[in-house]
């Protein structure tokens, strides 16, 4: 099989001797390839035809009238800065609140006015009987 591009190169006169003789060879192996060939040729030539009957194209013109009208529709632009809004109140930051508050609290009442005090629920002596008393 061979490649329509390799068939439009050849409709074009741009291939090489020895890509001449294998597509002549290809149309005629078959008359299916034969077929292929002249419809492709007709499409080629048919382009050639509506190339030609093509009014000319100013590039230079419409490339000012491009930019001319990007110009024109070019809104007001608005810049947005793209940074995070830093919240007071997160969820977050209130249970982190809460802790070290609670933390601080516990440790004051721990630290403060018990130094050098000790609680005695109970005491046992011994009396002079040595038989020993519970004083409460």
């Amino acid at each position: 099989m061979i490649d329509d591009s390799l068939l439009i190169r050849y409709i074009a006169h741009e291939t090489t001797e020895a890509e001449n003789k294998h597509i002549e060879q290809w149309r005629k192996d078959l008359p299916a390839h034969e077929k292929t060939f002249q419809d492709l040729q007709k499409i080629w030539e048919k382009a050639e035809a509506l190339k030609n009957n093509l009014p000319a194209f100013d590039t230079q013109k419409a490339w000012e009238k491009l930019t001319q009208k990007i110009d024109f529709e070019k809104p007001e632009t608005k810049v947005i800065p793209i940074t995070k809004t830093r919240r007071l109140f997160s969820p977050l930051r209130a249970v982190g609140a809460v802790l070290l508050i609670a933390t601080l609290g516990v440790a004051v009442y721990l630290l403060s006015g018990r130094q050098g005090q000790e609680e005695v629920f109970a005491k046992i002596t011994k009396t002079r009987k040595d038989t020993p008393t519970l004083t409460l």
